[in-house]
């Protein structure tokens, strides 16, 4: 049975973390278990709904130490930068040593080739061995929009449990390739800071959308079908779920806590104007996404004359008006920069 939990976020981040995950196991079920934890640290620092709010982060240690010393938090490299580079800039690693957490580099980790049941794309594919030696994997995730998956959510989430050299060459099989990596690490909870969200442009470029929710599951799939219900988006129409849903089936799910049509609010999908397309493709072909993500001085050279163009059409003033509308501090640098 897949079980979704949906909390209101009322200012009380312990006990709404608290109440997300025992509605889906008890909590002292983690009594003494070595756990792990997979941040969302998608950029060199922090912004609101896009990458993992650290003081999340460390209410959730707070209550998990109350069972468990054992706790490591982890992420791997991006792209263009290390994850030490992001888990410092961001505050999760600072957060996390505080918490009294150990916080590890998957990108420095061994790989391991692991074998994919009934594999939708991929036979087999390389696994950082943290994940695998662990008693209880905790999926820490958010609730945003993205280009090239729609949605970013749990399933997302996991993207980030590879070689970080295979993801590039990978990107253009994603709605495979996600499914089977969750059906190979079995998140045993799926925990998602709602609180605020992320809608437009996203992974990046998108626009904080304050949700107040807290959400939680046993089934990594239920998690995001149930999510992007909440978003206003059809999970029948998003092939990554759609696809995870063959490999781990989600029916029956039961909700608790707050009834899904109390807390849906449409989100705004990520752009289509001509130069989001353009991206789209050069992230699907592995050779040309090297070229371009991978050389700084391309990158920024890109990066650059996209935002001059995007100048000319009103965009970034526009984009800049609803960041600014939606009253969570942060501007275009803050959003974009790496």
């Amino acid at each position: 049975m897949s079980k979704v939990s949906i909390v209101k976020y009322d200012g009380g981040m312990s006990s709404s973390i608290r109440k997300a995950i025992e509605l889906i196991r008890p909590i002292n079920s983690f009594s003494n278990k070595n756990v792990i934890i997979k941040v969302n640290a998608c950029r060199p620092g922090y912004a609101p709904g896009q990458v993992t709010n650290p003081e999340f982060l460390r209410t959730t240690l707070e209550v998990l130490r109350e069972y468990t010393s054992d706790i490591t938090v982890c992420e791997s490299d991006g792209q263009r930068f290390s994850a030490w580079d992001a888990l410092e800039k961001s505050g999760i690693k600072r957060v996390a040593l505080d918490a009294g957490a150990r916080v590890i580099s998957l990108s420095e980790s061994r790989k391991v080739t692991v074998k994919v049941p009934n594999p939708l794309h991929f036979k087999e594919f390389e696994l950082l061995e943290p994940l695998l030696k662990r008693d209880v994997f905790i999926n820490m995730c958010l609730m945003k929009t993205h280009k090239l998956t729609e949605v970013s959510l749990g399933l997302k989430n996991l993207f980030g449990c590879i070689s970080d050299y295979d993801r590039l060459k990978m990107h253009r099989y994603i709605n495979e390739l996600l499914p089977d990596i969750a059906s190979v690490l079995r998140p045993d909870i799926s925990l998602m800071d709602a609180i605020v969200a992320m809608e437009g442009d996203g992974p990046w470029g998108g626009i904080p959308k304050r949700m107040d929710l807290v959400l939680c599951s046993n089934n990594v799939v239920a998690l995001d079908y149930v999510a992007s219900q909440i978003m206003g988006f059809d999970p029948e129409r998003i092939r990554h779920v759609i696809n995870a849903i063959k490999k781990l089936p989600i029916e029956p799910i039961h909700i608790y806590g707050c009834p899904l049509d109390e807390v849906r609010s449409r989100f705004k999908p990520s752009a289509y104007d001509l130069l989001s397309k353009i991206e789209r493709v050069v992230q699907k072909r592995a050779t040309l996404a090297r070229i371009v993500y991978l050389n700084p001085r391309i990158y920024k050279a890109v990066k650059w004359t996209g935002w001059k163009l995007r100048d000319l059409t009103g965009y970034t003033k526009d984009y800049e008006r609803r960041l600014e509308e939606s009253n969570e501090g942060v501007g275009l640098y803050d959003m974009i920069s790496e």
